[in-house]
């Protein structure tokens, strides 16, 4: 026998408890427009897999220094990935012209506020001039998150850049690791998979 579940006539509100999934969707995504967040399927894409465990990096000075080493660890056809909401305007026109032409979808950090997402190509023209922009401001006002990818694999991953920490693939040796971190003076650890 099955079960009927009452609907209230009139009541606008109410759900039939089959409700189709892209009504779910039209209903999210309505609302995450109302309030400014990013929806669940909208924050999905690729992220460093931690399934064999990473290189934990920490304790680096600041983002300078950290692009810096991103520049000599990583090659010209890596796309840096860089999201915030706090970007300053001159430092997001600079980003813009520099993007790349077909981006991998990166998985998002922030929620709310919506953030802005840029994919800059990371030629070292490009990552020394970025350098001096951060080098003039505060940390929010280049990104709040940081990642590198390179063909749809995401190399290094900073889901939360003020924290002065990092994870890299383990694709990257430890005598790589260690040049990267004497660069930064800073220190790594490898983390295993839980």
């Amino acid at each position: 026998m099955t079960q009927r579940h009452p609907r209230v006539s009139g009541d606008r509100t109410s759900r039939h408890p089959r409700e189709s999934e892209d009504q779910k969707g039209s209903a999210m995504s309505w609302l995450s427009r109302l309030l400014g967040y990013v929806p669940q399927e909208e924050r999905a894409g690729i992220s460093l897999d931690h399934s064999s465990g990473c290189w934990e990096i920490s304790g680096f000075q600041d983002l300078p220094s950290l692009l810096r080493g991103i520049r000599t660890l990583f090659p010209n056809e890596a796309v840096l990935y860089l999201e915030g909401t706090s970007i300053a305007a001159d430092v997001e026109e600079f980003i813009k012209r520099r993007q790349v032409g077909n981006p991998s979808k990166v998985e998002m950090s922030v929620i709310w506020p919506r953030p802005s997402v840029f994919h800059m190509s990371m030629s070292h023209d490009n990552v020394s001039e970025l350098i001096a922009l951060a080098e003039k401001r505060a940390i929010p006002e280049i990104c709040d998150h940081l990642h590198v990818y390179q063909d749809g694999v995401v190399l290094l991953e900073g889901p939360d850049i003020l924290d002065c920490c990092v994870s890299l693939s383990l694709k990257f040796s430890e005598e790589q690791i260690k040049a990267f971190c004497a660069e930064l003076h800073c220190r790594y650890e490898r983390i295993r998979p839980q």
